[in-house]
């Protein structure tokens, strides 16, 4: 049973980054990446990240999400990942 709760409390607990990632895009802007990786996550919560971030305004330049299986203490589980890429809107 202690497996099980640690197990589930790894996938759960597999969130949002701390600080968005800083990339250069195309055109010479930084773009951020945020991930939110996890089953208890949602895209939602990358959009909210990329808000606290900007503050509130951003534009949204791509996103990604997959769906895996992950081995863990002898049990299969879903992982899921996300990630938003975006940029702070100038005010």
């Amino acid at each position: 049973m202690k497996k099980i709760a640690v197990g589930l409390l790894f996938l759960a607990g597999s969130g949002c980054t701390l600080a968005p990632k800083t990339f250069v895009m195309p055109d010479g802007q930084t773009g951020y990446l945020v991930e939110c990786n996890g089953s208890a996550l949602t895209i939602a919560s990358c959009y909210n990240q990329a808000a606290k971030f900007c503050g509130g305004k951003y534009e949204v330049v791509g996103q990604d999400g997959s769906t895996g299986m992950v081995g863990v203490n002898g049990m299969i589980a879903p992982l899921m990942k996300r990630s938003l890429q975006f940029t702070c809107a100038k005010t």
